[in-house]
């Protein structure tokens, strides 16, 4: 019959049989015999497959491959589900005396079925059929078996990714009959991962393996850095090995002191540029799949190699601007739109031109920056107070530092932060600190009241956290006093003076302005605190605020004593 027919009527007798109530006559039987049997003299083991897996059993008879294969192939399938109704890991050899009588059933149908006379006829399913086999074997726990019945799948198989299967098994297979202490499974192992590496270099299972031979010993990553960095460009493996290398010092510089970071940083981008190359070649030239695999990872390796570059304390501009032109030439050719790293490589142009000293082009990608916002907004907005910091630092600092100062760091207290990416409370502190040095160095040398406003709100803020500097004290103090809050500036003095070491010329200079303050607001208290001081340190203290002390002393005296009701002393 043809294909068409033959399968028609399997189903429909078949269907027949099985239906609930079914006369007992052996027509539908035979017929269904017949169906079948049309259909594997045709080599139709696809259709055969189906209507095993639809009604669980084929009226079949006889031997051969195709009989064989499917009868082994029901009695896998039982194997496999009696295995996972176990409740263990049925990715891993069984324990259960019944699942492995049914998987020594399932391997011997198979295994029978591979080495039958007509199993040429059939290559495609032979390759299953041995697939099957040996993964059987496997969760049997007869593991060289398996490997062998895997190498030989392997090695007669047309498809490419059963062929891959078939081969990355044997490997599992015989790498846990090693870790057994099996010599012969590891010698066997390792002639197999070569293979598989070789034949199969990009895969990620090429990684595994390749970091494993690399690294056989357990030693650390860079036994593992010097084996790869010694494979040959020859080598079938290179480009799997130099992808893996890639990624290993790519970590490695991540995780590396200050002491050595420029060290690693020369050695990743060395590997890192030629990668990059073989990736932008493949863009040019190879398969549709192929391009959108290293168009992507160019994108990966250009980022990488941007924070490398662009952290260095010395950075080589012109290879982040070599990385940026790869991502561009590849993004073109691949019509790829980059927008999810919009703001990250504006941020990167923005390092690059802040390098370089391009205030206009800099000032260009802080608008699209703030445009775009998120978290390299912010970067960027760090950035440049990081490089206002530096040029404040410098012995010819004037007011045009200065006034970067205040706009960088006040950008950077304005702008909150994103959950994840939150300043401490003690780095903002440090910021307001230089934004409000900033501000004063303005209002003293401008007079601009706009900075001294600004230091104004922002030492008044901080104080009323309780968290402060010195500094920030003192310019409260100064300021608070200038615009007459007396009880502000003496609060300030008062505060200091309880911060620094009794004793300490610092600290003398605060008991004297904190009590000359309070002088004018509660004279009482101020003749208090003076007679306390004066019995503690009866010459008042060290020059110039012991003579400054005494002069306030005798001018306590002169003022005359305020009756207080009831006899009690404020």
């Amino acid at each position: 019959m043809p294909v068409s027919d033959a399968r028609l009527l399997g189903v429909l007798t078949m269907r027949e049989g099985s239906r609930p109530g079914a006369t007992s006559g052996k027509s539908p039987q035979r017929l269904a015999g017949i169906a079948v049997g049309d259909l594997i003299s045709r080599g139709e083991v696809t259709h055969v497959l189906d209507l095993l897996r639809r009604f669980g059993t084929l009226p079949l008879g006889g031997d051969g491959f195709i009989v064989g294969y499917v009868r082994g192939l029901l009695a896998y399938d039982n194997a496999r589900e009696a295995h996972k109704q176990t409740g263990g890991d049925s990715s891993i050899p069984t324990d259960d005396a019944a699942v492995a009588r049914k998987y020594d059933a399932a391997a011997d149908l198979l295994r029978g079925a591979f080495e039958a006379d007509d199993a040429r006829s059939f290559q495609s399913e032979r390759a299953r059929a041995g697939l099957s086999w040996g993964l059987s074997a496997f969760y049997r726990g007869h593991l060289l078996e398996a490997a062998k019945a895997l190498e030989k799948t392997a090695t007669i198989a047309g498809d490419e990714k059963l062929r891959e299967e078939a081969l990355w098994m044997a490997v599992v297979a015989l790498d846990r009959a090693a870790s057994a202490g099996n010599e012969e499974a590891r010698q066997w192992g390792e002639r197999l991962s070569t293979l598989y590496v070789t034949e199969f270099p990009s895969s990620e299972r090429a990684a595994v393996l390749l970091l494993r031979q690399a690294d056989a010993s357990k030693a650390d990553a860079e036994h593992a850095i010097e084996v790869l960095f010694a494979v040959e460009p020859s080598s079938p493996i290179y480009q799997a090995a130099r992808r893996h290398l890639g990624r290993l010092l790519y970590r490695k510089y991540r995780g590396a002191p200050s002491s050595r970071r420029d060290a690693e940083a020369a050695r990743f981008l060395r590997v890192a540029e030629e990668l990059l190359k073989m990736d932008e070649d493949t863009v040019a030239d190879g398969t549709p799949e192929e391009k959108s695999k290293a168009a992507q990872a160019v994108i990966v390796r250009v980022r990488q190699i941007l924070d490398v570059v662009l952290s260095s304390r010395a950075p080589e501009l012109d290879r982040a601007d070599r990385a940026l032109d790869t991502l561009d030439r590849v993004a073109n050719e691949m019509g790829m739109g980059l927008g999810d790293l919009e703001g990250e490589l504006a941020y990167r142009r923005l390092q690059i031109a802040l390098a370089r000293g391009q205030d206009d082009r800099v000032e260009e990608l802080l608008v699209e920056l703030t445009r775009i916002g998120g978290r390299f907004a912010r970067a960027a907005e760090r950035q440049m107070y990081r490089s206002a910091i530096e040029d404040w630092s410098k012995p010819d600092a004037g007011a045009d530092a200065a006034r970067r100062l205040v706009r960088f760091g006040g950008r950077v207290l304005a702008n909150p932060d994103d959950p994840g990416d939150r300043l401490s409370q003690q780095a903002l502190l440090g910021v307001a600190d230089r934004v409000i040095e900033g501000a004063m160095y303005l209002w003293d040398d401008e007079q601009d009241e706009n900075m001294r406003s600004l230091a104004m709100r922002l030492t008044e803020s901080w104080f009323k956290k309780g968290v402060w500097t010195e500094y920030m004290l003192r310019v409260l103090a100064q300021l608070s006093e200038q615009a007459g809050k007396t009880r502000q500036a003496f609060e300030a003095w008062n505060t200091l003076s309880a911060a620094y070491d009794p004793g300490e010329e610092t600290w003398f200079e605060a008991r004297y302005n904190a009590i000359r303050l309070l002088v004018d607001l509660e004279p009482e208290r101020a003749r208090e605190a003076m007679t306390q001081h004066r019995v503690l340190y009866p010459s008042y203290g060290p020059e110039p605020f012991g003579e400054k002390l005494r002069a306030l002393d005798a001018r306590l005296e002169l003022l005359p004593s305020v009756p207080v009701p009831g006899g009690e002393r404020p």
